[in-house]
């Protein structure tokens, strides 16, 4: 994606919520240096390229159910499995905390897309359970965190 192609919704974004830029971008600097030593020191981890073709691959044409830590996920969740639509194929990409969600209904998420500061301290061992189960894991992060 074109930053300009973004930019008006990250604007929006950012006066919805009253969120600061000056911020992200501090926090964007910050996490950069710390991703560039991490690859410095783990070189089996340096090549972007392959990361960013999993990731596509994972999901290039596949049906998506994005979770997020909603109170009635669990029940959503159960839900969407008795649904005669759900053949199982779908890509569960699991926002923070409902990672865990998804574990105790037996779900493996595909990918977690997390900025590491769930609401409960089990999140991230979670998190971490469902990376050793084959969860892509991919961290952001933002200026209020």
């Amino acid at each position: 994606m074109n930053y300009s192609d973004w930019e008006p919704l990250y604007r929006f974004i950012l006066d919805r919520f009253n969120f600061s830029e000056a911020s992200d971008i501090k926090t964007a600097v910050w996490f950069s240096a710390v991703l560039s030593d991490f690859f410095k020191n783990n070189p089996e981890f340096k090549n972007n390229e392959s990361a960013m073709f999993s990731l596509k691959n994972k999901i290039a044409g596949k049906n998506i159910v994005i979770c997020g830590n909603a109170p009635t996920l669990e029940i959503e969740y159960r839900l969407l499995q008795e649904n005669k639509n759900a053949d199982g194929s779908e890509i569960y990409i699991a926002a923070d905390g409902a990672a865990s969600v998804l574990l105790k209904n037996k779900k493996v998420p595909d990918i977690i897309v997390t900025d590491l500061d769930g609401k409960h301290p089990n999140d991230a061992i979670k998190e971490i359970e469902a990376v050793d189960k084959g969860a892509l894991l991919l961290i952001h992060a933002h200026g209020d965190n």
